[in-house]
């Protein structure tokens, strides 16, 4: 019997599927602009100011929206931005999606 081919990967799709759930991409943190204004900011600010409360020298991989984007008045507000590691990161927008629901 033959076997059913691979699935394709539709990068372009705003919807991914992963297991049971569904997540809407943000289409705002896929341009180019935000690319490079986050990277930008990155680089102003190499250590994640959550882990540097608690002494630790944690590099940052994420610019945070402190105030979630879909809130906040304007998106590229730079006092709203705060560099986060994956870990803070993850669990501030876990905290957010119950909270912001």
């Amino acid at each position: 019997m033959p076997n059913r081919p691979p699935r394709l990967k539709r990068p372009w799709l705003t919807v991914v599927k992963t297991g049971i759930a569904e997540r809407i991409r943000d289409p705002f943190y896929h341009t180019a602009a935000w690319k490079r204004a986050s990277a930008e900011f990155i680089t102003e600010h190499p250590l994640c100011c959550e882990c540097e409360k608690i002494g630790k020298l944690e590099p940052s991989k994420v610019t945070d929206h402190n105030i979630p984007k879909d809130v906040c008045a304007d998106p590229w507000d730079r006092d709203n931005w705060r560099p986060l590691c994956y870990k803070h990161h993850s669990q501030k927008s876990a905290k957010d999606k119950k909270h912001f629901k």
